[in-house]
């Protein structure tokens, strides 16, 4: 309320000047609550107002806002055209005190950050893998915490859904250090219960669940942008543990946190991990398993997520396999699979390698 009201006194003053950053706190308002629609507008206006002023480093914080939006959104592609173009203006000794102004974090980092997960979903794991370790240079050489953090967190979205356990759990435990000397509570849960599953995913499965169960009792009070995932994971160890309704549930819950007024890039892999835990559910549900894989294969293919689409293919190519229908199986996974040209001895690639070769 109180940024509306000072956006209509800057419009009715004809007051540029200080339009910018009560614009920036209704974006910022609208991104936290996951309002992506709004954030989109606002975003709009943010660079509108860059531009007429010719202020490159409005510009630059302007395209900071889209990358944000068009990434938790699904818009990949635009968003990784809005983190060129922030990284083109970007100069760290020129823009990284925009910092303290807008976000807390240094916006050339979060560009190389946002590009590696955009880059990762659209297929493309080891130019994504290359944009993570420059952000990781970037943020160490200037030496800023909360940089650091947004860094370590941001990538290690990347490494969960890559199932890289190795660099889940260095990434976890720097941010663990970062987050506990710094009271970062959002970044304490997460780093925590990635801990938690990586443990879980080593045979530790008590402990690992119990780390697990804690960050999303917590995650549960806070629904922000970046909550789906954490919960995700909680939910496939709910269903390994054979707790399968409990993790439908905590799916169901997260995909209509996620709905909101757009599609979040996170629903293919949630509707991914309900088909599965749906395999599992007593009683067979492979009917209603095989409509939500092929919602998530839907999703991913509007959203150009080549990553998700491969994951969730192999699901449903699997489940058909199992009925004998090879050839269905076959024309589910092969299009997909023969697409990619690049991270072929990643995890779900040498698994999709592996169905391919048994349906042949």
């Amino acid at each position: 309320e109180n940024y509306l009201r000072a956006q209509k006194l800057c419009e009715q003053l004809d007051e540029n000047k200080h339009l910018y950053p009560i614009l920036w706190g209704l974006w910022f308002h609208h991104y936290i609550n996951s309002k992506l629609r709004e954030a989109s507008e606002m975003a709009d206006r943010l660079l509108e107002v860059g531009e007429n002023q010719q202020d490159t480093e409005l510009v630059l914080e302007a395209h900071h806002c889209q990358w944000a939006v068009k990434y938790i959104s699904g818009d990949l592609v635009s968003a990784i055209h809005h983190c060129d173009a922030g990284t083109e203006l970007y100069r760290p000794e020129k823009h990284h005190g925009l910092t303290h102004t807008y976000g807390g974090h240094d916006p050339g980092a979060c560009a190389l950050c946002v590009s590696g997960i955009s880059l990762w979903l659209l297929g493309f794991p080891e130019q994504s893998l290359a944009k993570l370790e420059q952000a990781d240079h970037l943020a160490a050489e200037l030496d800023h915490t909360r940089s650091q953090a947004n860094t370590l967190r941001m990538s290690l979205f990347v490494f969960v859904l890559s199932r890289d356990l190795d660099r889940v759990e260095q990434n976890a435990r720097a941010l663990l250090e970062l987050a506990e000397s710094d009271e970062m509570l959002d970044n304490l849960k997460l780093a925590s219960g990635t801990l938690g599953w990586v443990k879980f995913c080593r045979g530790d499965k008590q402990e690992g669940m119990a780390l697990m169960r804690e960050s999303i009792n917590l995650w549960r009070t806070q629904k922000t942008p970046w909550t789906a995932i954490p919960i995700s994971l909680g939910a496939i160890a709910l269903g390994e543990l054979g707790e399968v309704n409990a993790g439908l549930e905590l799916i169901e819950e997260s995909i209509g946190d996620s709905t909101g007024d757009d599609l979040q890039w996170t629903m293919a892999e949630l509707y991914r991990v309900k088909a599965e835990l749906l395999l599992k559910r007593d009683g067979g549900t492979r009917d209603e398993a095989e409509i939500t894989f092929c919602e998530a294969i839907r999703i991913a293919k509007m959203q150009n997520a080549k990553s998700l689409e491969l994951r969730a293919a192999v699901g449903l190519a699997g489940m058909l396999r199992e009925q004998g229908k090879m050839a269905e199986a076959r024309n589910t996974i092969m299009p997909v699979y023969n697409w990619f040209t690049e991270g072929l001895e990643t995890p779900d690639l040498v698994q999709a390698r592996q169905l391919v070769n048994d349906l042949a």
